[in-house]
């Protein structure tokens, strides 16, 4: 079972603590007793504790007690540490896009209400002619995770590709009333002009956007990009900028010089390093540590592949690579170690790729972790170049 670090915000208003009281945080199913390990972890405005072994898997519920009272509770959800190998993973075909797109932004959330709907969102990208597409697709995820038919919701403000998408609802930011689809960055033509616009998109309970708009820009026009939510910190990396150069250090691969976005030749700059570094929960700022190198490396250089972390794990999938036309390694993974660093990758190829199950060798396609209606873990690949035709957009859509 993962014991993740559990944190609350906001509506903590009675439960405040007193100089020298006794103070803890509950799980209101058994009454579980979580520990404040550190004076630090608790403010009034977070706290960090650790889910207690022996707390059942599934939805539950934290308050807080203190000798001023008791918290408003805050649900939450218990999942299992997900069992995985791509060498034993069985990728199926779900829902197609209704057309092939590459360098698509994609992205996940469970949306509150009466009943939580599962959602995913394909935002922009680019079909067989390259250029930049303002479109915005969603489908709900079913209770075995395979995704629903591809909806057609509100435009984006303008055309984008190789943008990066997250979405911000009330389990990890101080949203409250709705929850917000988030486009960041992305080129504008298809040669790689890239922008620093950054589009906030406001959901119905169902999914659909019922409004755009625009937020604080980035600080120079980047593409490629990747971008993530952590604890009501938005955080964006990587990327490409004025003349398809890198200017942002990559997390695992890439391209350490200039890269066409669309372009399907392997760099002689790509690089296998990995990179992490640690977020002060506290502070929402990276640690003093800074930036560090993995001692593993990628099995080999890749770039315009995507990463997905998946229950203590990482999973690498396709990219240009030396071997990419045959997907000898299409995907690979490694554990991820308590201090950040990676154990040694392993890879997966022949009936346990998704070229094998119809995909072909992709790049420029995207994946996503995300749950279904039951709580449980898959991920999902949708899209992307064929390395063996470039220009063909595929459309399959697959998920674990």
């Amino acid at each position: 079972m993962r014991r993740q670090q559990q944190r609350t915000h906001g509506p903590l208003g009675p439960a405040r603590r007193r100089r020298g009281e006794r103070r803890h945080a509950a799980l209101r199913n058994d009454r579980d007793t979580a520990t404040i390990t550190i004076a630090g972890d608790w403010t009034n405005n977070l706290i960090v504790t650790t889910v207690p072994t022996g707390v059942p898997l599934g939805k539950d519920t934290l308050f807080v007690e203190t000798a001023g009272g008791t918290s408003t509770p805050v649900v939450f959800t218990v999942v299992a540490k997900v069992a995985f190998s791509p060498s034993t993973v069985s990728w199926t075909a779900t829902t197609a896009l209704p057309v092939g797109l590459s360098g698509h932004a994609l992205a996940a959330a469970t949306l509150p209400g009466t009943t939580p709907t599962s959602v995913v969102y394909v935002a922009g990208g680019a079909d067989s002619t390259n250029v930049p597409r303002d479109s915005v697709l969603y489908a709900t995820v079913s209770s075995t995770g395979t995704v629903g038919t591809w909806t057609r919701t509100m435009v984006l403000p303008a055309r984008v590709a190789f943008a990066a998408a997250v979405v911000a609802t009330p389990t990890n930011s101080p949203v409250t009333a709705s929850s917000y689809l988030y486009v960041i960055g992305g080129d504008s033509s298809a040669s790689g002009k890239p922008v620093a616009t950054a589009y906030l998109g406001t959901l119905s309970a169902a999914g659909a956007v019922s409004a755009w708009s625009t937020t604080t820009a980035l600080p120079a026009g980047v593409h490629s990009v990747g971008a993530v939510i952590f604890n009501g910190s938005l955080y964006v990396a990587g990327g490409s900028g004025s003349g398809n150069n890198g200017t942002f250090l990559y997390a695992l691969g890439g391209d350490s010089g200039t890269v066409t976005p669309n372009d399907s030749s392997l760099s002689a700059k790509a690089i296998s390093d990995v990179v992490y570094a640690e977020i002060d929960v506290h502070t929402g700022a990276l640690t003093a540590a800074g930036w560090t190198v993995s001692a593993s490396k990628l099995k080999k250089a890749v770039s315009k592949h995507t990463a997905v972390i998946a229950g203590g794990n990482v999973l690498v999938t396709a990219g240009l690579y030396t071997g990419a036309s045959t997907g000898s390694t299409e995907e690979s993974y490694a554990g991820l170690n308590a201090d950040g660093s990676t154990t040694a990758f392993n890879g997966a190829t022949g009936a346990n790729t998704i070229a094998a199950a119809g995909g072909g060798d992709v790049f420029n396609h995207a994946a996503v972790g995300y749950l279904d209606t039951t709580g449980a873990f898959h991920i999902l690949v949708v899209g992307g170049d064929d390395v063996n035709a470039p220009t063909k957009k595929r459309k399959g859509v697959f998920y674990y």
